[in-house]
């Protein structure tokens, strides 16, 4: 998820860089899983945990996403009303992830008129009133342009794995970044989450 290394991680990465002023940290976003198997990364961030590799897995946190539109186009309320409008969604190659299988069980193909391969592009799309889009509550919810419709409580929750080749995990470089994710996400656990209500 290209918007967690750029929204998230990056405006975070200066606690890191106080911390350890020699580290050179390269933060890489994308669609593709690098391999650690091969040494494309040290660390990576995936929103499923993987099922083989030499892997050492850790449960980060759990991320939820939530209906948003454009603030003030769209009366929040009964989700049955949500069928009726356009959608902003990802394209045929993504159609996989949990956020377009939920997304399809409300709105028909049809009413995708805007599809793309990122996130930002979806949410830009979104915050430009061109439809509804599901999306990462810890990035829509801080954004004033943008009006949760869907209530307090997300309607979908993926989690996020750290992995780290077993070889490596005790690499002063590659402890020093797992400790500093470990740290910020359990002080961000309710706005990665998205879960309103648990602040009531």
């Amino acid at each position: 998820m290209t918007c967690l290394v750029s929204d998230y991680l990056v405006p975070r990465a200066g606690s890191l860089r106080s911390a350890q002023p020699r580290l050179a940290l390269e933060l890489i976003g994308g669609n593709r899983n690098l391999r650690l198997g091969r040494r494309e990364a040290d660390l990576a961030i995936r929103l499923a945990r993987p099922a083989e590799g030499p892997l050492v897995t850790t449960k980060l946190a759990d991320c939820g996403f939530a209906v948003y539109a454009l603030r003030g186009t769209v009366d929040p309320g009964d989700p049955v009303l949500w069928g009726a409008k356009d959608w902003v969604g990802y394209d045929d190659r993504l159609l996989h992830v949990p956020e377009m299988q939920w997304l399809l069980g409300i709105a028909t193909e049809r009413q995708l008129m805007i599809r793309s391969n990122g996130l930002r592009a979806v949410v830009q799309a979104v915050a430009s009133g061109l439809g509804l889009g599901i999306l990462p509550c810890f990035l829509a919810d801080s954004r004033p342009d943008l009006q949760r419709l869907s209530g307090p409580e997300p309607v979908l929750t993926r989690e996020l794995w750290l992995l780290t080749h077993a070889e490596m995990r005790d690499v002063p470089r590659i402890r020093a970044v797992s400790d500093w994710l470990l740290t910020i996400v359990k002080e961000d656990a309710a706005c990665l989450s998205g879960d309103l209500s648990a602040s009531d």
